[in-house]
């Protein structure tokens, strides 16, 4: 994966703070189901996460990174890497970018780009492990908002 993947140029000039890697408020990272154990055999570290299963066959975790950009050179899910988008399943059980973190101050026109490679991975990941479309319409978020997702 290219350095440049999950990130967004414009993060950079928001002077945000970095407002997605704050877990204050109950937020917290999910990992869908394989994801941690794929990364850990891969040699991934992943103990900058504080995890606990979601009930669904995934997980739910906080950072606990010193370097958010870097997840102390660790494993970054890819809840992560789309934030502040998240996908939902229409009616139709095709995957819309329906969901944004509420934290995030970027603006549509700041994430055309963005969008489109979250919709690829995740369907990538969908196309492999079917039973993640359940997944995703089970996985509740805080602080996410729906928003209009076509670019």
């Amino acid at each position: 994966m290219p350095d440049s993947v999950g990130k967004i140029p414009y993060c950079l000039h928001q002077d945000c703070g970095f407002a997605c890697c704050d877990f204050a408020a109950d937020n917290f990272i999910v990992l869908y189901p394989g994801e941690l154990e794929k990364a850990v055999l891969a040699g991934k570290s992943v103990e900058h996460l504080d995890y606990s299963p979601d009930g669904q066959g995934g997980y739910r975790a906080i950072c606990q990174a010193k370097n958010t950009a870097t997840c102390d050179n660790g494993y970054k899910p890819l809840d992560c890497a789309c934030y502040p988008l998240f996908p939902t399943v229409d009616e139709n059980g095709h995957l819309r970018a329906g969901l944004k973190g509420g934290k995030c101050p970027l603006q549509l026109r700041h994430l055309g780009d963005h969008q489109r490679w979250v919709l690829r991975r995740w369907q990538e990941l969908v196309d492999s492990i079917p039973q993640l479309t359940e997944w995703i319409r089970q996985t509740k978020l805080v602080g996410y908002l729906r928003w209009k997702n076509d670019p």
